[in-house]
């Protein structure tokens, strides 16, 4: 045994972690414990009743929970959101999906590699700030994007990995790009898909599986609410690698739908004056054709 904290009541709620490593959990005791990572109290929040929810974090590190005494908290925390774990609090994420969608080595890899994952943290973003960090306003993601890092054996091998998404809609394999997150603020979509079987040493290649496991062809049909695997491959210290260290790999990924876009679209990022002023010059200059043609007539 590690360690114990001992509330003064009995602890029903499951506890949540946050990215700093505090625990927090409710009590029958009325209170919010904060717990450091080696069992000694942070602090205690008193409420006016029983708590036997399980908390949660916000991205900027404020603590939910509710209580009996009818009121949901907000507690200003310094944790910065949950961390990046396999399992931070009740139900898994903020979603409360309950399903592992962080990313996972692959089961099976190239002869004589080992891959193990170091850290790996599913990373909620919204469409605006997609485009604002990444410049990408074309991708809207089907799951959350996923960050890891990890370590390969031997240095420069091909390491395989794996996401898992139900927020998949219906359609085919083919309609889905992989994206890769680059922290440079560059999006990479990884084009090789491994359309028969896996390719396991082709850096960039992906491939995806049902919930038992079959290989899915670019032309199989997917449904919205059915559990897929991702897989993907990340040569160590190739392109899609952030982590330049020789044996460990780090690629930030999302499956989403990507939008080709035809013919004459404005900018999604151009300000409102800017997209009225563009329209403004097509009119100024669709009048003036108009009356060169009747001078001309």
């Amino acid at each position: 045994m590690k360690w114990t904290f001992l509330a003064t009541d009995d602890i029903k709620s499951s506890p949540a972690i946050g990215l700093d490593g505090t625990i927090y959990v409710g009590s029958d005791d009325n209170s919010l414990y904060a717990i450091n990572s080696d069992g000694s109290k942070k602090w205690e929040f008193l409420t006016g009743g029983n708590i036997i929810s399980s908390p949660t974090i916000g991205s900027d590190g404020t603590v939910y929970v509710g209580s009996y005494d009818d009121k949901l908290y907000a507690i200003e925390g310094t944790s910065g959101g949950l961390t990046c774990s396999p399992w931070p609090k009740h139900r898994q994420n903020s979603k409360n999906t309950g399903i592992y969608n962080c990313v996972q080595e692959s089961p099976v890899q190239e002869s004589g590699t080992s891959v193990s994952i170091i850290n790996s943290c599913a990373k909620a973003q919204t469409l605006d700030e997609l485009g604002e960090m990444y410049d990408e306003w074309l991708f809207t993601p089907k799951s959350t994007i996923n960050s890891f890092n990890a370590t390969i054996s031997p240095g420069g091998a091909y390491g395989v990995f794996r996401i898992s998404s139900t927020e998949i809609p219906t359609g085919k394999v083919d309609d889905l790009t992989l994206m890769k997150f680059f922290n440079s603020t560059q999006t990479v979509r990884y084009t090789i898909y491994a359309a028969s079987e896996p390719e396991y040493t082709t850096d960039g290649a992906w491939w995806m599986t049902d919930s038992a496991g079959n290989h899915m062809t670019p032309e199989d049909s997917t449904t919205l609410g059915n559990q897929y695997l991702i897989y993907f491959v990340v040569k160590d210290n190739g392109p899609n690698d952030e982590d330049k260290t020789l044996g460990r790999i780090t690629d930030p990924v999302a499956i989403g739908n990507y939008e080709v876009l035809t013919g004459c679209v404005l900018s999604p990022k151009a300000g409102f004056s800017h997209d009225w002023a563009f329209l403004g010059v097509l009119v100024v200059l669709s009048l003036f054709r108009s009356r060169y043609r009747k001078k001309t007539k």
